[in-house]
């Protein structure tokens, strides 16, 4: 299985520029997941159909699909599956359905996006290497 890890940036002075978790966080916007074990879903992060909007910020949505997996959809119709998220690293894991990313990389398109491909040479030296192979159709 491939994983990419993307990076979600949140400022942490978020208050002086209206990020901050609305005041319903603590009235109504719990962590949640689709299911047991799986990621838990808090802010900047909404669940929908779970969370009322107001709990993420804009383009932080997330979904749990019929197999109760939590779904990012990126521009372009493009879905990965939710591994893991890490608020601290702000780093989100994710990977196709199907085992092949590749499949899905020529549609995606980050400018639209609040994600950025990880990038910076700090990670990538915590992650260790990683490469992207052809994936055969007789998976």
């Amino acid at each position: 299985m491939v994983i990419i890890i993307f990076h979600f940036f949140l400022i942490y002075s978020a208050a002086a520029v209206g990020l901050a978790p609305p005041s319903t966080y603590l009235d109504g916007c719990q962590p949640m997941s689709c299911k047991r074990g799986g990621p838990s879903v808090r802010f900047p992060f909404q669940l929908k159909g779970r969370q009322h909007e107001s709990c993420g910020s804009p383009g932080f949505n997330l979904s749990c699909n019929n197999k109760n997996q939590t779904v990012l959809e990126l521009p372009k119709s493009v879905k990965l599956l939710v591994k893991r998220i890490d608020y601290v690293k702000q780093m989100i894991q994710v990977y196709a359905e199907d085992g092949c990313v590749q499949n899905q990389l020529p549609n995606l398109t980050m400018s639209l996006s609040p994600f950025n491909l990880l990038s910076d040479s700090y990670y990538y030296s915590e992650l260790g290497n990683f490469t992207l192979f052809e994936c055969s159709d007789e998976d």
